[in-house]
């Protein structure tokens, strides 16, 4: 992993560790299955993660 990499991880670990909790909560709001937000959740910090520079 070089420099920049590691900023990404660093980066985004500051955001997860932030936002995680509470997106949950909130996305657990909109749908009833718990799994289902939970897959949500994922597919949002996948395209955080991706769009990091």
């Amino acid at each position: 992993m070089d420099f920049m990499e590691g900023d990404k991880m660093y980066d985004f670990d500051k955001l997860w560790n932030e936002f995680n909790e509470k997106l949950l909560n909130y996305i657990k709001t909109m749908v009833a299955n718990n799994h289902d937000a939970e897959d949500i959740l994922q597919n949002v910090f996948i395209k955080i993660f991706n769009s990091i520079e």
